[in-house]
């Protein structure tokens, strides 16, 4: 079994750095979930909603707008380098399942619901809230969890490692997925031709910037040069943009023993 210094891999610094998932309790009962940003599936998704009334006679409905809603699906893998990490993990994961389930009031033995579990949710400027805090609201709809089974388990007997009597079965890597609808702090929509509240930059915080703008960027003058940029381009993973990073492996999850 790993001794007390486990190690380190590329992906510890790319966490330091911010590259991470962020769940945080809105309730503030628990300390914030985060999760390594191994990204295995990501969907923005946004909804309008409409009143449809068929009118006798005409061939299309008259159509009544009522509002625009946000889902953001997204999967992540959680690897983990040594028992140490992976007890982390199952931590995180553990914080957030007890913060799916609402606040009672008690008296008198009877328990009367009190606050709904609503989170607050970060992943870098692709999950973010538009006025410069991190994190967005919202409500988890649905949070799945699994165990990686190829990548396999750590194992300890009762009073292990681990602690506690029982034995004990730790993934090497979480595989986790979440529905998360946001709910809106700021304002949205626009006035006259100017978007509300964020401005130019909501979602995503990237400003606003024209094809040309781009294209002045670009290195024309090697014929090779466009199909090196799709090279580069396709070699190259979100966690870093480096392309070496592509090499970054789950084989980092193995123990250190």
């Amino acid at each position: 079994m790993a001794g007390t210094f486990e190690g380190a891999d590329n992906s510890d610094f790319l966490f330091e750095a911010g590259q991470k998932i962020i769940f945080q309790n809105a309730r503030q009962y628990e300390q914030n979930a985060e999760f390594k940003a191994f990204l295995t599936a990501y969907e923005d998704k946004f909804d309008s909603k409409w009143n449809e009334q068929e009118v006798y006679a005409r061939m299309d409905p008259i159509m009544t707008y009522q509002n625009t809603k946000r889902t953001i699906n997204f999967s992540f893998d959680a690897p983990s380098y040594g028992t140490k990490e992976a007890m982390v993990n199952m931590d995180m994961a553990q914080i957030m399942i007890r913060s799916m389930y609402p606040t009672y009031n008690e008296n008198a033995s009877v328990a009367t619901l009190s606050e709904a579990p609503i989170f607050k949710l970060s992943f870098g400027n692709l999950i973010q809230h538009p006025s410069g805090d991190e994190f967005i609201y919202g409500v988890i709809k649905s949070f799945s969890f699994k165990p990686k089974l190829e990548a396999g388990f750590f194992t300890e007997g009762g009073g292990g490692l681990f602690g506690g009597g029982a034995s004990m079965f730790v993934p090497k890597t979480l595989q986790i997925s979440c529905e998360f609808t946001v709910l809106h702090s700021h304002a949205l929509g626009y006035n006259n031709s100017v978007f509300r509240g964020p401005g130019e930059t909501y979602p995503y915080g990237t400003g606003r910037l024209s094809m040309t703008t781009a294209h002045t960027a670009k290195n024309y003058s090697d014929p090779n040069s466009a199909a090196a940029s799709v090279a580069h381009g396709q070699a190259s993973n979100m966690l870093g943009g480096d392309p070496n990073a592509a090499d970054l492996e789950m084989s980092h999850t193995a123990p250190n023993d």
